[in-house]
Protein backbone atom coordinates (compact mmCIF):
# COMPACT_ATOMS: atom_id res chain seq x y z
CA UNK A 1 0.00 0.00 0.00
CA UNK A 2 2.86 2.19 0.97
CA UNK A 3 4.76 1.74 -2.75
CA UNK A 4 0.96 2.75 -4.39
CA UNK A 5 1.07 6.06 -2.56
CA UNK A 6 4.37 6.81 -3.04
CA UNK A 7 4.32 5.52 -6.93
CA UNK A 8 0.98 7.90 -7.31
CA UNK A 9 2.69 10.53 -5.04
CA UNK A 10 5.79 10.56 -7.55
CA UNK A 11 3.28 10.52 -10.85
CA UNK A 12 0.81 13.53 -9.77
CA UNK A 13 4.36 15.86 -8.68
CA UNK A 14 5.54 14.95 -11.96
CA UNK A 15 2.40 15.61 -14.08
CA UNK A 16 2.22 18.80 -12.23
CA UNK A 17 5.78 19.85 -13.26
CA UNK A 18 5.70 19.26 -16.31
CA UNK A 19 2.33 21.42 -16.85
CA UNK A 20 3.99 23.60 -15.23
CA UNK A 21 6.69 23.70 -17.51
CA UNK A 22 4.35 23.71 -20.66
CA UNK A 23 2.40 26.64 -19.49
CA UNK A 24 2.43 29.63 -21.97
CA UNK A 25 4.06 32.37 -20.67
CA UNK A 26 3.36 36.06 -21.81
CA UNK A 27 6.43 37.96 -22.57
CA UNK A 28 6.58 42.10 -21.87
CA UNK A 29 8.29 44.36 -24.02
CA UNK A 30 10.27 46.55 -23.04
CA UNK A 31 9.20 45.74 -19.61
CA UNK A 32 10.48 42.15 -19.25
CA UNK A 33 13.14 42.63 -22.16
CA UNK A 34 14.04 45.68 -23.88
CA UNK A 35 14.03 44.55 -27.39
CA UNK A 36 11.34 42.39 -29.47
CA UNK A 37 14.57 40.40 -30.79
CA UNK A 38 15.71 39.84 -27.19
CA UNK A 39 11.80 38.34 -25.80
CA UNK A 40 11.35 35.59 -29.24
CA UNK A 41 15.14 34.25 -28.32
CA UNK A 42 13.73 34.09 -24.34
CA UNK A 43 10.33 32.73 -26.07
CA UNK A 44 9.23 28.91 -25.95
CA UNK A 45 6.66 28.04 -28.28
CA UNK A 46 3.14 28.74 -27.16
CA UNK A 47 4.31 32.06 -25.13
CA UNK A 48 3.22 35.42 -26.33
CA UNK A 49 5.11 38.51 -27.06
CA UNK A 50 3.03 41.44 -26.21
CA UNK A 51 4.73 44.40 -27.20
CA UNK A 52 4.55 47.75 -26.02
CA UNK A 53 3.95 50.96 -28.59
CA UNK A 54 6.96 52.58 -29.80
CA UNK A 55 9.83 52.78 -32.41
CA UNK A 56 11.24 49.26 -32.43
CA UNK A 57 14.88 48.86 -34.88
CA UNK A 58 18.18 47.13 -34.38
CA UNK A 59 21.56 47.29 -35.25
CA UNK A 60 21.22 43.65 -36.56
CA UNK A 61 20.78 42.41 -40.58
CA UNK A 62 16.81 41.63 -39.38
CA UNK A 63 15.01 43.73 -36.62
CA UNK A 64 13.05 40.53 -36.21
CA UNK A 65 14.09 36.76 -37.31
CA UNK A 66 11.74 34.49 -35.46
CA UNK A 67 13.53 31.59 -35.55
CA UNK A 68 10.92 29.35 -35.89
CA UNK A 69 9.47 30.13 -32.41
CA UNK A 70 5.52 29.20 -32.17
CA UNK A 71 4.66 32.51 -30.62
CA UNK A 72 1.85 35.07 -30.74
CA UNK A 73 3.96 38.57 -31.58
CA UNK A 74 1.34 41.28 -31.17
CA UNK A 75 1.18 44.93 -31.02
CA UNK A 76 -0.78 46.27 -27.98
CA UNK A 77 -1.40 49.57 -29.29
CA UNK A 78 -2.00 48.45 -33.04
CA UNK A 79 -0.39 49.40 -36.29
CA UNK A 80 -0.87 53.14 -35.19
CA UNK A 81 1.80 53.27 -32.58
CA UNK A 82 3.83 50.18 -32.80
CA UNK A 83 6.49 50.13 -35.47
CA UNK A 84 8.85 47.90 -36.68
CA UNK A 85 11.74 50.55 -38.73
CA UNK A 86 14.17 49.47 -40.60
CA UNK A 87 16.20 53.01 -41.16
CA UNK A 88 18.12 54.23 -38.45
CA UNK A 89 19.25 56.74 -40.03
CA UNK A 90 22.58 55.46 -41.19
CA UNK A 91 21.79 51.89 -42.61
CA UNK A 92 19.17 50.73 -43.68
CA UNK A 93 17.94 46.53 -42.73
CA UNK A 94 14.69 43.80 -43.45
CA UNK A 95 12.03 44.19 -41.06
CA UNK A 96 10.93 40.87 -40.93
CA UNK A 97 12.81 37.31 -41.11
CA UNK A 98 11.20 33.95 -40.89
CA UNK A 99 13.30 31.07 -42.58
CA UNK A 100 13.17 28.40 -39.67
CA UNK A 101 10.33 26.72 -41.01
CA UNK A 102 7.65 28.58 -38.88
CA UNK A 103 3.89 27.50 -38.91
CA UNK A 104 0.98 29.38 -38.85
CA UNK A 105 1.14 28.95 -35.23
CA UNK A 106 3.74 31.69 -35.30
CA UNK A 107 1.42 34.90 -35.57
CA UNK A 108 2.83 38.50 -35.95
CA UNK A 109 -0.26 40.79 -35.28
CA UNK A 110 -0.89 44.85 -35.53
CA UNK A 111 2.42 46.66 -36.21
CA UNK A 112 3.68 48.99 -39.09
CA UNK A 113 6.68 47.55 -40.92
CA UNK A 114 8.27 50.20 -42.32
CA UNK A 115 11.61 51.89 -44.56
CA UNK A 116 13.36 48.86 -44.39
CA UNK A 117 15.26 47.55 -47.11
CA UNK A 118 17.51 44.12 -47.13
CA UNK A 119 20.96 43.28 -46.92
CA UNK A 120 22.96 41.67 -49.48
CA UNK A 121 22.46 37.78 -49.69
CA UNK A 122 24.75 35.29 -51.48
CA UNK A 123 22.32 34.04 -53.54
CA UNK A 124 24.06 32.04 -56.46
CA UNK A 125 27.59 31.32 -53.59
CA UNK A 126 29.68 33.17 -55.85
CA UNK A 127 31.12 35.47 -53.33
CA UNK A 128 30.03 39.00 -55.46
CA UNK A 129 27.42 41.23 -54.92
CA UNK A 130 24.94 41.00 -57.69
CA UNK A 131 22.60 43.93 -58.15
CA UNK A 132 19.06 41.10 -57.91
CA UNK A 133 20.57 39.37 -54.67
CA UNK A 134 18.82 41.65 -52.62
CA UNK A 135 14.90 39.82 -51.10
CA UNK A 136 12.07 41.21 -49.20
CA UNK A 137 12.54 44.74 -47.68
CA UNK A 138 9.71 44.46 -44.77
CA UNK A 139 9.51 40.51 -44.75
CA UNK A 140 11.30 37.46 -45.92
CA UNK A 141 9.97 33.99 -45.45
CA UNK A 142 12.02 31.49 -46.52
CA UNK A 143 13.06 27.75 -45.70
CA UNK A 144 9.71 26.39 -46.01
CA UNK A 145 8.06 29.13 -43.40
CA UNK A 146 4.38 29.97 -43.67
CA UNK A 147 3.69 32.37 -40.75
CA UNK A 148 0.02 34.37 -40.05
CA UNK A 149 0.45 38.26 -40.23
CA UNK A 150 -2.34 39.75 -38.93
CA UNK A 151 -3.32 43.65 -39.30
CA UNK A 152 0.12 44.86 -40.16
CA UNK A 153 0.78 47.90 -42.92
CA UNK A 154 3.84 47.54 -44.98
CA UNK A 155 5.19 51.03 -45.89
CA UNK A 156 7.94 52.58 -47.88
CA UNK A 157 9.80 49.50 -48.11
CA UNK A 158 12.56 48.30 -50.90
CA UNK A 159 14.55 45.52 -52.51
CA UNK A 160 15.09 43.94 -55.52
CA UNK A 161 12.47 41.28 -55.51
CA UNK A 162 9.23 41.89 -52.80
CA UNK A 163 9.84 45.42 -51.15
CA UNK A 164 7.05 44.44 -49.11
CA UNK A 165 7.25 40.79 -48.90
CA UNK A 166 9.04 38.04 -50.59
CA UNK A 167 7.86 34.50 -50.32
CA UNK A 168 11.10 32.27 -51.86
CA UNK A 169 14.80 30.67 -51.37
CA UNK A 170 16.65 28.84 -53.37
CA UNK A 171 16.17 25.69 -52.00
CA UNK A 172 12.17 25.47 -53.68
CA UNK A 173 10.55 25.17 -50.17
CA UNK A 174 7.20 25.84 -50.30
CA UNK A 175 6.48 29.03 -48.06
CA UNK A 176 3.21 30.20 -47.73
CA UNK A 177 2.15 32.80 -45.15
CA UNK A 178 -1.27 33.98 -44.51
CA UNK A 179 -2.24 37.65 -44.56
CA UNK A 180 -5.17 38.90 -43.03
CA UNK A 181 -5.77 42.77 -42.88
CA UNK A 182 -2.88 43.79 -44.35
CA UNK A 183 -1.99 47.05 -46.27
CA UNK A 184 0.83 47.69 -48.29
CA UNK A 185 1.89 51.34 -49.43
CA UNK A 186 4.47 53.33 -51.36
CA UNK A 187 6.74 49.99 -51.39
CA UNK A 188 8.85 50.18 -54.30
CA UNK A 189 11.27 47.62 -56.26
CA UNK A 190 12.84 50.70 -58.37
CA UNK A 191 13.32 47.83 -61.45
CA UNK A 192 12.94 45.29 -59.98
CA UNK A 193 9.78 42.98 -59.26
CA UNK A 194 6.60 42.97 -56.92
CA UNK A 195 6.67 45.95 -55.41
CA UNK A 196 4.59 44.91 -52.33
CA UNK A 197 5.09 41.27 -52.63
CA UNK A 198 7.02 38.77 -54.80
CA UNK A 199 6.13 34.98 -54.24
CA UNK A 200 7.97 32.12 -56.20
CA UNK A 201 6.92 28.35 -55.84
CA UNK A 202 4.50 30.05 -52.76
CA UNK A 203 0.83 29.35 -52.25
CA UNK A 204 0.09 32.01 -50.04
CA UNK A 205 -3.69 33.42 -49.07
CA UNK A 206 -4.42 37.19 -48.33
CA UNK A 207 -8.00 38.18 -47.15
CA UNK A 208 -9.25 41.84 -47.30
CA UNK A 209 -5.62 43.00 -48.01
CA UNK A 210 -5.03 46.57 -49.13
CA UNK A 211 -2.32 47.36 -51.87
CA UNK A 212 -1.56 51.43 -52.68
CA UNK A 213 0.96 53.38 -54.33
CA UNK A 214 2.99 50.41 -54.68
CA UNK A 215 5.90 50.33 -57.68
CA UNK A 216 7.75 47.76 -59.55
CA UNK A 217 9.13 46.97 -63.21
CA UNK A 218 6.97 44.11 -63.36
CA UNK A 219 4.02 43.73 -61.14
CA UNK A 220 3.53 46.83 -58.78
CA UNK A 221 1.83 45.45 -56.13
CA UNK A 222 2.67 41.59 -56.70
CA UNK A 223 4.55 39.10 -58.92
CA UNK A 224 3.80 35.39 -58.63
CA UNK A 225 5.39 32.92 -61.01
CA UNK A 226 5.84 29.37 -61.05
CA UNK A 227 3.27 26.80 -60.84
CA UNK A 228 3.33 26.39 -57.21
CA UNK A 229 2.82 29.54 -56.56
CA UNK A 230 -1.23 30.32 -57.10
CA UNK A 231 -2.33 32.49 -54.25
CA UNK A 232 -6.02 32.77 -52.74
CA UNK A 233 -6.86 36.45 -52.39
CA UNK A 234 -10.48 37.21 -51.41
CA UNK A 235 -11.83 40.36 -51.29
CA UNK A 236 -8.31 42.62 -51.58
CA UNK A 237 -8.05 45.87 -53.14
CA UNK A 238 -5.86 47.02 -55.17
CA UNK A 239 -5.48 51.03 -56.12
CA UNK A 240 -2.93 53.58 -57.77
CA UNK A 241 0.01 50.54 -58.15
CA UNK A 242 2.34 50.98 -61.22
CA UNK A 243 4.65 48.56 -62.89
CA UNK A 244 7.23 50.15 -65.62
CA UNK A 245 7.03 47.25 -68.30
CA UNK A 246 3.92 44.47 -67.26
CA UNK A 247 1.24 44.31 -64.63
CA UNK A 248 0.29 47.77 -63.28
CA UNK A 249 -1.29 46.10 -59.72
CA UNK A 250 -0.51 41.77 -60.44
CA UNK A 251 2.51 40.41 -62.98
CA UNK A 252 1.41 36.29 -63.17
CA UNK A 253 3.87 33.47 -64.99
CA UNK A 254 2.94 30.06 -64.51
CA UNK A 255 1.19 30.63 -61.92
CA UNK A 256 -3.32 30.35 -61.44
CA UNK A 257 -4.76 32.62 -58.57
CA UNK A 258 -7.72 32.06 -57.23
CA UNK A 259 -9.08 35.65 -56.79
CA UNK A 260 -12.99 36.59 -55.23
CA UNK A 261 -14.53 40.19 -54.89
CA UNK A 262 -11.12 41.87 -55.35
CA UNK A 263 -10.95 45.31 -56.78
CA UNK A 264 -8.70 46.96 -59.03
CA UNK A 265 -8.90 50.59 -59.49
CA UNK A 266 -6.66 53.09 -61.28
CA UNK A 267 -3.62 50.92 -61.56
CA UNK A 268 -1.46 51.66 -64.51
CA UNK A 269 1.44 50.00 -66.45
CA UNK A 270 3.99 51.62 -68.80
CA UNK A 271 3.35 48.68 -71.10
CA UNK A 272 0.88 45.96 -70.84
CA UNK A 273 -1.68 44.70 -68.64
CA UNK A 274 -3.04 48.23 -66.05
CA UNK A 275 -4.09 46.04 -63.55
CA UNK A 276 -3.09 42.78 -64.70
CA UNK A 277 -0.46 41.04 -67.22
CA UNK A 278 -0.82 37.10 -66.60
CA UNK A 279 1.48 34.81 -68.74
CA UNK A 280 1.76 30.98 -69.01
CA UNK A 281 4.55 30.36 -71.44
CA UNK A 282 5.41 26.71 -70.50
CA UNK A 283 3.26 23.61 -71.44
CA UNK A 284 0.82 23.42 -68.38
CA UNK A 285 -2.86 24.27 -68.33
CA UNK A 286 -3.25 26.77 -65.55
CA UNK A 287 -6.96 28.50 -65.27
CA UNK A 288 -7.07 31.53 -63.24
CA UNK A 289 -10.38 32.24 -61.61
CA UNK A 290 -11.81 35.61 -61.07
CA UNK A 291 -14.71 35.83 -59.16
CA UNK A 292 -16.95 38.87 -58.56
CA UNK A 293 -14.08 41.22 -59.26
CA UNK A 294 -14.16 45.02 -60.30
CA UNK A 295 -12.01 46.78 -62.87
CA UNK A 296 -12.26 50.17 -62.54
CA UNK A 297 -10.51 53.16 -64.26
CA UNK A 298 -7.00 51.24 -64.91
CA UNK A 299 -5.09 52.36 -67.82
CA UNK A 300 -2.15 50.56 -69.83
CA UNK A 301 0.22 52.46 -72.26
CA UNK A 302 0.07 49.46 -74.93
CA UNK A 303 -2.64 46.64 -74.62
CA UNK A 304 -5.19 45.48 -72.10
CA UNK A 305 -6.17 48.33 -69.79
CA UNK A 306 -7.20 46.21 -67.31
CA UNK A 307 -6.27 42.82 -68.08
CA UNK A 308 -3.36 41.42 -70.58
CA UNK A 309 -3.71 37.49 -71.13
CA UNK A 310 -0.27 35.73 -72.69
CA UNK A 311 -0.97 32.12 -73.83
CA UNK A 312 -3.33 31.52 -70.64
CA UNK A 313 -7.10 31.56 -70.56
CA UNK A 314 -8.13 32.55 -67.07
CA UNK A 315 -11.97 32.19 -65.89
CA UNK A 316 -14.10 35.42 -65.28
CA UNK A 317 -17.50 35.18 -63.14
CA UNK A 318 -19.62 38.31 -62.96
CA UNK A 319 -17.18 40.69 -62.92
CA UNK A 320 -16.91 44.89 -63.76
CA UNK A 321 -14.75 45.91 -66.23
CA UNK A 322 -15.28 50.18 -66.74
CA UNK A 323 -13.30 53.17 -67.66
CA UNK A 324 -10.32 51.19 -68.65
CA UNK A 325 -7.89 52.25 -71.40
CA UNK A 326 -5.32 51.17 -73.54
CA UNK A 327 -4.28 51.92 -76.96
CA UNK A 328 -6.02 47.79 -77.50
CA UNK A 329 -8.17 46.40 -75.54
CA UNK A 330 -9.53 48.71 -73.28
CA UNK A 331 -10.64 46.11 -70.69
CA UNK A 332 -8.80 43.02 -72.02
CA UNK A 333 -6.34 42.04 -74.55
CA UNK A 334 -6.04 38.02 -75.48
CA UNK A 335 -3.11 36.96 -77.64
CA UNK A 336 -0.78 33.77 -78.41
CA UNK A 337 -3.40 31.04 -77.95
CA UNK A 338 -4.87 32.91 -74.86
CA UNK A 339 -8.90 32.20 -74.59
CA UNK A 340 -10.07 33.25 -71.56
CA UNK A 341 -13.89 31.86 -70.56
CA UNK A 342 -16.29 34.70 -69.63
CA UNK A 343 -19.64 34.19 -68.04
CA UNK A 344 -22.30 36.70 -66.81
CA UNK A 345 -19.39 39.90 -66.45
CA UNK A 346 -20.42 43.56 -67.35
CA UNK A 347 -18.57 45.54 -70.25
CA UNK A 348 -18.57 49.35 -70.14
CA UNK A 349 -17.04 52.65 -71.03
CA UNK A 350 -13.82 51.09 -72.06
CA UNK A 351 -11.64 52.74 -74.66
CA UNK A 352 -11.27 52.43 -77.22
CA UNK A 353 -12.70 48.65 -77.09
CA UNK A 354 -13.77 46.52 -74.47
CA UNK A 355 -12.21 43.41 -75.66
CA UNK A 356 -8.88 42.37 -78.59
CA UNK A 357 -8.64 38.80 -79.13
CA UNK A 358 -10.00 35.83 -78.61
CA UNK A 359 -12.71 34.40 -75.73
CA UNK A 360 -15.29 32.33 -75.35
CA UNK A 361 -18.56 32.42 -72.59
CA UNK A 362 -22.34 33.86 -72.56
CA UNK A 363 -24.67 36.26 -70.32
CA UNK A 364 -22.16 39.42 -70.68
CA UNK A 365 -23.36 42.81 -71.68
CA UNK A 366 -21.33 45.37 -73.23
CA UNK A 367 -22.66 48.78 -72.87
CA UNK A 368 -21.21 51.96 -74.12
CA UNK A 369 -22.38 53.56 -70.71
CA UNK A 370 -22.64 52.22 -67.19
CA UNK A 371 -25.55 52.06 -65.24
CA UNK A 372 -25.22 54.29 -62.32
CA UNK A 373 -28.07 53.66 -60.57
CA UNK A 374 -26.29 53.27 -57.27
CA UNK A 375 -23.18 55.44 -58.58
CA UNK A 376 -22.01 56.00 -55.21
CA UNK A 377 -22.86 53.27 -52.94
CA UNK A 378 -19.89 54.68 -50.45
CA UNK A 379 -21.01 58.39 -50.14
CA UNK A 380 -21.81 57.90 -46.55
CA UNK A 381 -22.66 61.62 -45.68
CA UNK A 382 -24.37 62.27 -49.08
CA UNK A 383 -22.30 65.32 -50.25
CA UNK A 384 -22.00 64.14 -54.03
CA UNK A 385 -18.01 62.41 -53.66
CA UNK A 386 -16.77 59.53 -51.67
CA UNK A 387 -13.57 60.75 -50.00
CA UNK A 388 -11.93 61.37 -45.99
CA UNK A 389 -15.19 62.26 -44.62
CA UNK A 390 -16.76 58.73 -45.42
CA UNK A 391 -13.26 57.21 -44.66
CA UNK A 392 -13.66 58.67 -41.11
CA UNK A 393 -17.43 57.01 -40.37
CA UNK A 394 -15.90 53.87 -41.30
CA UNK A 395 -13.26 54.21 -39.01
CA UNK A 396 -15.21 55.30 -36.54
CA UNK A 397 -17.73 52.91 -36.69
CA UNK A 398 -15.23 49.86 -37.05
CA UNK A 399 -15.83 46.48 -35.02
CA UNK A 400 -19.43 47.32 -35.02
CA UNK A 401 -21.67 44.32 -35.10
CA UNK A 402 -24.71 44.71 -35.32
CA UNK A 403 -27.61 45.21 -38.00
CA UNK A 404 -27.71 49.07 -39.18
CA UNK A 405 -24.16 49.95 -38.25
CA UNK A 406 -23.28 52.97 -39.66
CA UNK A 407 -20.53 52.25 -42.10
CA UNK A 408 -21.92 48.65 -43.08
CA UNK A 409 -21.51 48.71 -47.09
CA UNK A 410 -21.59 45.12 -47.47
CA UNK A 411 -24.70 44.51 -45.82
CA UNK A 412 -23.06 41.50 -43.43
CA UNK A 413 -23.34 43.51 -40.11
CA UNK A 414 -20.26 44.04 -39.61
CA UNK A 415 -17.89 46.98 -40.57
CA UNK A 416 -14.39 45.69 -41.23
CA UNK A 417 -12.12 45.72 -43.99
CA UNK A 418 -14.25 44.79 -46.76
CA UNK A 419 -16.32 48.07 -46.29
CA UNK A 420 -13.05 49.55 -46.55
CA UNK A 421 -12.55 48.49 -49.62
CA UNK A 422 -15.74 49.58 -50.84
CA UNK A 423 -15.16 53.13 -49.99
CA UNK A 424 -11.56 53.08 -51.61
CA UNK A 425 -12.96 51.42 -54.89
CA UNK A 426 -15.24 54.45 -55.02
CA UNK A 427 -13.17 56.48 -54.06
CA UNK A 428 -13.62 60.43 -55.90
CA UNK A 429 -16.72 62.37 -57.13
CA UNK A 430 -19.67 60.22 -57.80
CA UNK A 431 -20.27 59.27 -61.57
Amino acid sequence: MRTMTTNTLFALTAASLIAASSHADTINVPGDFPTIQAAIDASSDGDEIAVAPGIYGSSADNVVDMKGRAVRLYATGGPDVTIIDGNDGTVRRRGILCRSGETNATVIEGFTIRNCAPSWYDWNGNGQVDGWEFFGGGMWNRGGSSPRVVDCRFENNSAEYGGGMCNWDEDGNDNRPRLENCTFTNNNVGFGIGGAIYANGSWMELYDCTFLGNRASYGGAITSMQQASNPVLVRCHFQQNTAVLNGGALYTELSAPSQNRCTYVQNEAGRDGGAIFSAEPGSSVLVPTYVQCEFIGNLAADEGGAVNNFSISPSFVECVFQDNVAIDGGAMYNWNGANPSLLNNVFCQNGPDDIDGNWNGEGNQFNQTCDNDDACPADLDGDGEVGGADLTIILSNWGCVDQGCEGDLTGDDLVDGADLTVVLSNWGGCR
